[in-house]
């Protein structure tokens, strides 16, 4: 006789066909994908995954409604969702080399059942894709329950994300020259992953390194990929900062300077600083310094900076 969990896991294993209906945008500028599928019944399945800026929100309707009690299959509605995402997870993956940071989910708080599924779905794939349940709260607290939402944050767990963080571009070369009588300067040079060849330096990262002349044991950094200071809008941020501290350690032990400052783009959440930061408190331990500066740059508002100096 079967029991209840193997029954669970034979409906997840069987979702129905899915495939992707709609995208918006393209790129690091991809707003929106759908992904359509069909019940047992014929009714449309829609499941809608929305770039929200620090993380990508999933929702699905069945025929335009979002009620789950309107399917009889709750369960392989639930394995069609799980097979979209992972659809979408793998675009995310190929289009950017890394999944995303953070997923959302919103729900009716009048519909419990619509909270089960979320939850269910996170459990689902989080311990494949490495992914764990960090926040759950309701929006509207003092509302009537159909106007109130329960939003749940599902993001990638420490272990995946310093194996991402380990992941620099393709070192190319790296050069030394005088940059004044009182300083020197040193560049290094990799290959991102939007170069389409290995012989093209069009989209190369690029991080400097320049003694400043009031303080020659501080040296500041600056970077640059394919020429553009901005990184935010790109898609894979968090790999280019992986590569400029991939550099700090190079030059490292070739100066061992006393201080290194360098600053990044922030993002509108805030997640970026709070990533970048614990990324550098890591590296600088790894490496003989410590952070002893964190704040917003006095160049701009929308940069922060940090401040290295050795032990």
């Amino acid at each position: 006789m079967i029991d209840f969990r193997t029954y669970l896991t034979e409906l997840f294993d069987r979702p129905f066909p899915v495939r992707e209906y709609k995208r918006l945008g393209y790129g690091p500028a991809t707003a929106e994908i759908t992904y359509h599928a069909q019940d047992e019944r014929g009714r449309d399945l829609m499941i809608e995954i929305t770039n929200m800026g620090g993380g990508w929100q999933i929702n699905f309707t069945i025929d335009g409604s979002h009620e789950l009690t309107h399917s009889g299959k709750p369960f392989r509605v639930l394995s069609t969702v799980v097979q979209a995402v992972e659809m979408f997870l793998k675009w995310h993956k190929d289009e950017f080399d890394r999944y995303p940071l953070a997923f959302e989910m919103v729900s009716k708080r009048s519909e419990s059942k619509r909270d089960v599924v979320y939850t269910a779905l996170m459990k689902r794939f989080g311990k494949k894709y490495g992914y764990k349940i960090t926040d759950k709260f309701v929006t509207n607290p003092r509302a009537n329950p159909e106007d109130q939402r329960s939003v749940t944050t599902a993001r990638l767990e420490e272990g995946v994300l310093t194996e991402l963080f380990e992941k620099p571009y393709v070192f190319r070369y790296d050069t030394r020259v005088r940059a004044s009588p009182t300083s020197v300067q040193h560049t290094f040079v990799y290959r991102s992953q939007r170069a389409k060849s290995e012989r093209d330096e069009s989209e190369d990262l690029v991080v400097v390194f320049v003694q400043q002349t009031f303080d020659q044991d501080r040296w500041g950094v600056i970077f640059d990929v394919g020429g553009d200071m901005g990184v935010t809008g790109r898609g894979d941020a968090s790999r280019v900062f992986a590569t400029v501290l991939d550099a700090i350690q190079r030059f490292i032990r070739i100066e061992s300077p006393r201080r290194i400052v360098f600053d990044a783009e922030k993002s509108k959440s805030g997640s970026r600083v709070r990533l970048y930061t614990a990324m550098v408190k890591r590296f600088a331990v790894g490496v003989g310094y410590r952070l002893v500066s964190n704040d917003t740059s006095s160049v701009s508002k929308d940069y922060n900076e940090w401040l290295l100096e050795r032990d």
